[in-house]
C-alpha cells in the first residue's frame, strides 16, 4: 500500500473519464439561430455517444479492475466481464465514492478521523492523547498527500474497509455462500462499502439544531422594535466598549442590536439542507439514521448486483428469473449493510424491500 499506488486506483473516481451519465438534452446553443430537430438529435446522440465511448474505453475497465484487484478475495474474481450490466453497476455505485469525496473537501474533521493515529480520553486533569487505530492506517510521512488528494484518500478508505470486513469470520461466510452461487466476493465487498464516518457529520447539525433552540429568544428579543437597551444589557455594552477601543463613534441603538441579532444568528436552514442533502443524510438530525438516502444509494447497486445469485422462488421454471425480487436477496445484502456499518444499519430486510419497490 502506498499514496502513488491508491491515487492510480482512484483514477476509476474520477468525474472526467466519461463515467458520469450524459445529459438528457443538448446544450443550449450561444447563437439566436434555431437548431432543426434533426440537428438537435444528432448532438445528443453524438454527445452520448462520446460518454459512452470514454466510459467503454479500455482505460476505464483497467482501473476498475486494478481495484478490484486492490481487494481481498478469490483470484479468480478478477475475471468478471465487462457487459452492460457491470457497466451500469458501476454509473449506479459511483455516487457512493463521490459522496464520500464531497463529505472529506467539506468537513476537514471528518478527514482528521480517519486518518488521526491519536485520540484523547479520560477527562479533567486525567485528559490526555492516546495512540489508536485509525479509520485509514497511513504512514506518517504520506499523511499529507492523503490529505490533499481527496479521491485517494476515498480509495485508501474503502479499501481499509474492505479488509477489516474481510477478517470477519461472519462477512467471510456470507460472502461465500454468495460466491458459492456465482458471485464476486471482490465486487461486493465493493459494493456494500458504507461510510459510517459519513454520519459522524449529523453530529454537526444536531449541534446546529441546539444552537437554534438557544439563541432563537435572543434573536427575537434583538429583533423587536419595542427592545430598549438598558445600561444593564451586558451584550451591548461589551460591543460598545470594542467599538469604541477601535476609535469609531458610538453607534445608535437600532445598529447596535441588529449587529448582536445577526451573531447570534444560526447557519440559515436552507444553506444547511445545501450542505448535508447532496451527501445523502437528507432527512433531519433527530430522524432515524436508516432513513437518510444514503442508504438507498448504497443498497440499490447491491441489490441489483445480488439479485441473479440470489435462489429463485420454487414457482419459477428452471433457468428462469423471477420477476419479482427473491427475498434471499433482501435478507443477504440486509446483512451485509448491518455487518459492515457495525449495526448503523439494524438487518431489517423489510426495510429495504419497501424502498426498493417504493422506487420502481
Amino acid at each position: 500500500m502506498s499514496y502513488s499506488s491508491d491515487a492510480e486506483l482512484s483514477r476509476v473516481l474520477s468525474a472526467d473519464r466519461g463515467v458520469q451519465p450524459p445529459p438528457e438534452e443538448p446544450q443550449a446553443p450561444e447563437s439566436d439561430q434555431e437548431i432543426p430537430p434533426e440537428a438537435q438529435r444528432d448532438l445528443l446522440n453524438r454527445t452520448r455517444g462520446k460518454a459512452r465511448e470514454a466510459f467503454e474505453s479500455p482505460e476505464t475497465q483497467r482501473d476498475f479492475l486494478n481495484l478490484l484487484a486492490a481487494l481481498p478475495g478469490p483470484r479468480e474474481d478478477l475475471h468478471l466481464p465487462w457487459d452492460d450490466r457491470h457497466r451500469k453497476l458501476l454509473l449506479t455505485w459511483l455516487k457512493v465514492p463521490s459522496v464520500c469525496i464531497a463529505a472529506l473537501q467539506r468537513f476537514l474533521t471528518l478527514r482528521q478521523d480517519l486518518l488521526e493515529p491519536e485520540e484523547f480520553q479520560g477527562a479533567g486533569d486525567t485528559l490526555r492523547l492516546v495512540p489508536r487505530e485509525p479509520p485509514v492506517p497511513v504512514s506518517a510521512a504520506e499523511r499529507g498527500e492523503y490529505e490533499a488528494d481527496i479521491p485517494a484518500l476515498t480509495v485508501r478508505w474503502m479499501i481499509a474497509d474492505a479488509e477489516r470486513a474481510w477478517k470477519n469470520t461472519t462477512v467471510r461466510s456470507l460472502l461465500g455462500e454468495l460466491s458459492a452461487r456465482g458471485a464476486s466476493t471482490r465486487l461486493v465487498l465493493l459494493l456494500s462499502f458504507v461510510p459510517t464516518a459519513l454520519f459522524e457529520t449529523l453530529k454537526v447539525r444536531r449541534g446546529l439544531a441546539q444552537d437554534r433552540r438557544e439563541s432563537n429568544p435572543v434573536v427575537k428579543r434583538y429583533e423587536n422594535p419595542q427592545t430598549r437597551i438598558s445600561a444593564a444589557d451586558e451584550e451591548a455594552e461589551y460591543l460598545r466598549k470594542k467599538w469604541s477601543e477601535l476609535g469609531h463613534l458610538p453607534e445608535d441603538d437600532q445598529t447596535l442590536k441588529t449587529r448582536i441579532a445577526r451573531a447570534y444568528r444560526p447557519m440559515d436552514r436552507e444553506y444547511e439542507r445545501s450542505i448535508w442533502e447532496p451527501l445523502g443524510l437528507d432527512k433531519t438530525p433527530t430522524s432515524e439514521i436508516t432513513r437518510h438516502d444514503i442508504w438507498w444509494w448504497i443498497a440499490h447497486p447491491l441489490i441489483t448486483y445480488l439479485e441473479p445469485f440470489a435462489p429463485g422462488r420454487k414457482t419459477d421454471p428452471p433457468g428462469a428469473r423471477s420477476r419479482i425480487t427473491p427475498e434471499a436477496v433482501f435478507t443477504k445484502a440486509s446483512q451485509l449493510l448491518s455487518l459492515r456499518s457495525g449495526g448503523l444499519w439494524p438487518n431489517k430486510p423489510g426495510l429495504l424491500k419497501s424502498r426498493y419497490y417504493s422506487a420502481l
